[in-house]
């Protein structure tokens, strides 16, 4: 939802070095139901496809590529695998393979396939204006540059667009555009301590941090009260690389800084969104019981990506699947409902964003009246 185009291009700028990409794979076509969606596209090998079009629907033409497939969902059986895991998996495999099994791990768990069959049902109703309990006020946490980059989506207009005509109470949480992650979550938590009435927050990208910390480190259970439900989409939750590499070289370092000068952007903003900041604090988070958790993660194959998604995603491809922005495996919270889109990358630019808008927020509604 959230495009933060400005932020991945400034990075790639000084991050990505064209004469290290790796050779360009020999990509197959490939049609089959991934983490119950069904994927018809490239893929970037054999064994991707073999897993697509033989495994996943339980046939079986090559035994020693499907013993070593079972082994490896037997390995990860009632887990999901680490951003360090999938690194590897993809040197074995595939990147593409490592992205669709990890897509299939997400689904294996019987919460989120609930919670995909909710959703599918909702997608189905094709924009129809669905019925549910009373809407509750949302409230919607904007992405980075959302202010002066309108244009990009981190203002979440369109979504809350959508959701006002579906009757539902929005309000858009005017923090600081390139405020750092804690100042952010301070302004969360205020919001949800000045809350009237019981909301639904939505997040986007950085700001699924922000939310995260505000809700599982600064505020006392009792005062989350008023949340009901989060949906977290694309949230940086372990920070990026994008951001590490920066501050891993001193030229690199100061030419992003003084790009940051010159566009009076918050240079702590960045350094907020490194991996081993946001890792470590996200260690002594804690999200209530009584707050729903969403996520909405893409997880792009590489001839799916989007333009803006591409660069960042090349830049990470070493370090194994990622939806442009972020590791797959540092993007969800143990113990929360995820729903894993196949194809798509950390914008989700796609015609049929309104209709997934509203489907969304139909599922997080029939999962608060019970279902």
């Amino acid at each position: 939802m959230s495009k933060l185009a400005p932020l991945v291009f400034s990075l790639f700028l000084f991050l990505y070095c064209a004469e290290c990409k790796p050779k360009s794979p020999d990509f197959v076509r490939a049609s089959g139901v991934v983490a119950g969606q069904r994927y018809e596209g490239e893929v970037d090998s054999p064994i991707a496809r073999y897993f697509v079009e033989e495994y996943l629907q339980g046939r079986k033409s090559d035994a020693l590529l499907h013993e070593r497939m079972d082994r490896l969902t037997e390995k990860f059986a009632g887990r999901l695998p680490s951003s360090e895991e999938l690194r590897e998996i993809s040197r074995e495999f595939s990147i593409d393979f490592a992205t669709l099994f990890f897509a299939d791990r997400v689904f294996s768990e019987d919460a989120n396939q609930q919670v995909r069959r909710i959703y599918e049902e909702e997608l189905a109703k094709a924009g129809a204006k669905a019925e549910g309990p009373h809407p509750l006020r949302t409230i919607f946490v904007p992405g980075w540059l959302y202010v002066s980059h309108p244009e990009n989506g981190g203002d979440l207009a369109r979504q809350r667009v959508t959701l006002k005509s579906e009757g539902v109470e929005t309000l858009l949480l005017e923090i600081d555009e390139t405020g750092t992650v804690e100042e952010n979550a301070a302004a969360v938590a205020a919001a949800v301590r000045q809350a009237q009435k019981d909301v639904v927050l939505v997040s986007a990208s950085k700001a699924g941090t922000e939310v995260a910390l505000a809700l599982g480190s600064l505020l006392r259970p009792e005062e989350t009260k008023p949340v009901k439900a989060w949906l977290n989409v694309g949230g940086i939750l372990k920070g990026s690389p994008l951001a590490d590499g920066v501050m891993d070289s001193l030229i690199k370092r100061w030419g992003v800084r003084t790009f940051f000068w010159w566009k009076n952007w918050k240079w702590k903003s960045l350094v907020s969104m490194e991996t081993k900041r946001r890792t470590e604090a996200l260690q002594n988070i804690r999200i209530p019981e009584n707050v729903l958790v969403l996520n909405l993660l893409g997880c792009p194959l590489q001839k799916t990506l989007s333009e803006m998604g591409r660069d960042g995603y090349e830049t990470m491809k070493e370090l194994g699947p990622n939806d442009g922005l972020l590791l797959l495996g540092d993007a969800i919270l143990p113990g929360t409902l995820t729903i894993a889109e196949v194809g798509m990358d950390h914008y989700f630019l796609t015609p049929d964003i309104d209709r997934i808008t509203k489907a969304l927020y139909w599922t997080m509604m029939r999962k608060l009246a019970g279902e």
